[in-house]
């Protein structure tokens, strides 16, 4: 067994994340991303942070989720975000149509209630990552990364 810190860069690229849906909104276990899925930041490529140092920024997202990180040697920081849309009320939608009453088509309006959408969303943060590197799976709650690569 090496005690060789490995290079981070290469890891990030290779690691395959799990996360694991054990969310507690109150206490975090891994420290939230401090970018959103719409922030201008180059994603998957080394990039130098003044406050972390070199990282890596990541995303993957749906309709109904985005999942964003940070890679870097001080930790991991991630957030998932929850879309979803709740009716919240119905107006009233005017329509027409054509209809065959006594021998001929006419044309009729009818009212038709149509759902009024309120999009929503749930940020958190997990409590563990599963991720895999150089073959391994580990389980990351927190603290420094180094102790994660070692060979």
């Amino acid at each position: 067994m090496r005690h060789k810190y490995s290079d981070w860069r290469i890891n990030a690229w290779g690691m395959s994340i799990g996360l694991l849906f054990a969310l507690t909104p109150s206490a975090f276990a891994v420290t939230p991303a401090s970018v959103s899925q719409d922030a201008d930041v180059p994603w998957s490529s080394v990039v130098e942070n003044p406050f972390d140092g070199k990282l890596v920024y990541d995303k993957h997202f749906t309709d109904n989720f985005a999942f964003v990180s940070s890679w870097s040697k001080l930790g991991i920081k991630a957030t998932y975000t929850e879309y979803w849309s709740d009716v919240v009320g119905y107006r009233r939608s005017w329509k027409s149509r054509r209809v065959w009453r006594h021998d001929r088509y006419i044309d009729e309006r009818y009212s038709d209630p149509e759902p009024i959408y309120e999009k929503r969303s749930r940020l958190r943060s997990p409590k563990a990552l599963l991720f895999s590197a150089q073959g391994k799976i580990y389980t990351y709650t927190g603290g420094v990364m180094m102790s994660y690569l070692l060979l």
